[in-house]
């Protein structure tokens, strides 16, 4: 594979799983990577302030610091998703900010390639 694409997940798997089983997705997605291949990751911002678990969002450092544990390394990121009327305290599927929400967009390669 050269390329996949988690979007809007990793913060499903992290809350309803835990740290470890997170890791272990993004490791299992690494696994199928070729060598140079990329993963694509965005979710939904939360803050440090808040219950990012009930509002279906998460940090994107800890999005970042879940990566490296899997054996990825952040290599760009992208402001495509971003919406700064979003202030991160409606939960994701709040019809005020459905569909709208400010996403943070990671590019990670394999660490090493």
């Amino acid at each position: 594979v050269d390329v996949a694409f988690f979007g809007n997940l990793l913060h499903d798997f992290y809350y309803d799983e835990g740290h470890e089983k997170a890791v272990e997705y993004l490791a299992a997605i690494r696994a199928t990577l070729k060598p140079g291949g990329v993963l694509g990751l965005t979710d939904h911002v939360g803050r440090p302030d808040l219950d990012n678990a009930k509002l279906h969002r998460m940090e994107e450092a800890l999005a970042r610091e879940l990566l490296a544990e899997a054996g990825f390394e952040v290599v760009a990121a992208s402001d495509l998703y971003a919406n700064p009327a979003d202030e991160h305290n409606l939960m994701v599927y709040d019809e005020r900010i459905y569909r709208q929400t400010d996403r943070f967009f990671l590019k990670a390669r394999v660490a090493g390639n």
